[in-house]
């Protein structure tokens, strides 16, 4: 099984994490970090590491990010780094069909070859419409 922590800025992780629980109706093994004390970066730190102590059980842990390159994704990239946890794996550019997708198929059992195909697959869920299409088979 695989345990998910989802973290951003603001209310990105709990915002985001109360949508994924809406569609699916999954909240075991799913944690939500927000970075919302930005005055202290230490707090996202003690937040993400809480989170992986209560999924350790866990046989992989994912970490969905907001940002590449964002505090939370740097102390979540630290943590993994400086607690040589091979566990923790780190997914940045989160996006709901990723996480949708994801944590339905971590709690029916797939493995992280499996998560890494879901992030190629989610790539393409984001586009644009334009003013006219011009095929309505597009969409």
């Amino acid at each position: 099984m695989i345990g998910f922590i989802v973290t951003g800025h603001g209310n990105f992780a709990t915002g985001i994490t109360s949508a994924v629980t809406l569609v699916t109706g999954i909240t075991d093994g799913v944690i939500a970090c927000d970075f919302d004390d930005m005055s202290s970066f230490d707090s996202i730190r003690v937040k993400l590491e809480k989170a992986v102590e209560e999924l350790k059980d866990y046989d992989d842990i994912v970490i969905f990010c907001d940002l590449l390159s964002g505090t939370p994704f740097n102390q979540a990239l630290d943590m993994k780094v400086s607690t040589n946890n091979e566990k923790i794996h780190i997914i940045y550019g989160s996006n709901l069909p990723l996480l949708i997708e994801a944590i339905l198929s971590g709690t029916n059992g797939a493995d992280m070859e499996r998560i890494e195909e879901i992030v190629e697959t989610a790539k393409g869920s984001i586009g644009i419409v334009q003013d006219k299409a011009e095929d309505e088979d597009d969409f």
